[in-house]
């Protein structure tokens, strides 16, 4: 009697630690749905080039430059630099990623070359007419 009763508490316990653990697993799992924007930029089109505003993960808060159709701008979290750029020792805290920007015709098109989960993404965008957010994950609805 007191083998099966050992038996049962054992399995009971191996049943709650299993419930418990997975109740922990799913519990992490949708936690790390909710991932933080890690930056956040506002992209418009000028009539000569674009116009970025920073909201959160940049040194910068706005970024203008002049860029002609298919000519391309590398952004990275301390603002304009050149596509091979590699991280600086101090971000002052900041996430690292570089970004090309490239004008075309109707729009722009990006390549995430660092610190982004999306390797491109291409919208188009009409001058004075383009409000576009993009973050770590992607473009966002404005």
């Amino acid at each position: 009697m007191n083998y099966v009763s050992f038996k049962n508490n054992f399995s009971n316990v191996l049943l709650l630690s299993f419930v418990l653990g997975f109740s922990h697993c799913t519990s992490k799992l949708s936690t790390n749905k909710k991932t933080p924007h890690k930056f956040l930029i506002l992209i418009e089109r000028t009539e000569n080039g674009l116009k970025l505003t920073s909201s959160e993960g940049c040194a910068w808060s706005e970024l203008s430059f002049t860029i002609s159709q298919d000519m391309q701008q590398t952004v990275s979290q301390l603002g304009m630099t050149t596509p091979d750029q590699t991280s600086t020792k101090d971000n002052n805290g900041l996430y690292d990623f570089l970004i090309v920007f490239t004008k075309t015709k109707d729009g722009i098109s990006l390549v995430g070359k660092k610190g982004t989960a999306w390797t491109q993404l291409k919208f188009t965008c009409p001058v004075g007419n383009c409000h576009q957010y993009i973050d770590f994950s992607g473009m966002i609805d404005n």
